[in-house]
């Protein structure tokens, strides 16, 4: 098996960590959320733009 850190082939006897990425679970849940905030924050401006923006041109019509 690639990558594995037991040689057996089974997971007969296997006590110790057997997933690399344990314990960074919660930086990339946090970089996740920074990003869900990020968008969230940038589509709210954007949106508030336009709508300005659309009631400008609309009242020029």
């Amino acid at each position: 098996m690639t990558g594995a850190p037991f040689d057996t082939g089974t997971w007969a006897g296997v006590t110790d960590s057997y997933y690399p990425g344990a314990g960074g679970e919660l930086i990339w849940l946090g970089i996740s959320i920074a990003l869900c905030v990020v968008a969230l924050i940038g589509g709210a401006i954007h949106e508030s733009q336009a709508y300005r923006k659309a009631e400008r041109d609309h009242k020029d019509l």
